[in-house]
């Protein structure tokens, strides 16, 4: 099981898109304005963005008393559009994903809707994906399912199903509940992912930047 990158985090991917829409950077109170949101939470969410190598700052002009400000920008080279992680997650097992709607996953699961090699499966439940990935197994595919953090303790008892039936299988997970989430109801899940996965066989591996 592997979770999604940090930078997957609904928040994060706001602040991120509109860094892109500003040829010419913004600083925090900016994008604060702009999105709604608390200054320190976009301060946080652009130290992980810039700790990732998907967003640079400098020093703007100096304004009275005090440090400059500084401004941020998106880095021009990255993956803008969710192309490369689809190709990475493709290679890895993908001939199809399973999912519920997510903001996390939105470009992977578009871009397997256009990728006439691969098989897209929405789902009522998170639950419901881990028979669609045992299915693909016994017929020889590779399937992902893809989800948020909030929904894996949708999965408990399905999770059994790997350990009597013994087949490989994959979760996409994207965080929510994390520091500087904006959602108080997603912190309790958020704590509790990665150990009701490990209590129920599932391997963790938590991938925090795009070299993870």
């Amino acid at each position: 099981m592997a979770a999604a990158p940090d930078t997957e985090h609904p928040t994060r991917r706001s602040v991120e898109h509109h860094l892109r829409a500003r040829t010419d950077g913004a600083g925090v109170e900016e994008i604060a304005d702009a999105l709604g949101l608390h200054p320190n939470t976009v301060r946080f969410h652009l130290a992980r963005l810039v700790e990732d190598g998907r967003a640079t700052w400098k020093e703007g002009p100096p304004r009275g008393r005090g440090r400059p400000r500084r401004r941020y920008a998106a880095r021009p080279d990255m993956d803008r559009d969710g192309r490369r992680d689809y190709l990475t997650l493709a290679r890895m097992a993908l001939d199809g994903i399973a999912h519920v709607p997510d903001a996390g996953h939105s470009r992977l699961i578009e871009l397997c809707g256009e990728d006439p090699k691969a098989i897209s499966v929405p789902l009522t439940t998170e639950a419901e994906g881990i028979g669609i990935c045992a299915g693909a197994h016994l017929g020889g595919k590779r399937a992902v399912l893809l989800q948020q953090s909030s929904g894996v303790g949708n999965c408990i008892n399905q999770l059994s199903l790997i350990q009597h039936g013994q087949f490989p299988f994959l979760t996409y997970v994207s965080m929510r509940g994390e520091y500087g989430e904006g959602n108080p109801w997603q912190y309790a899940m958020g704590r509790a992912t990665k150990p009701t996965l490990e209590a129920m066989g599932v391997y963790v591996m938590t991938a925090s930047s795009p070299e993870d």
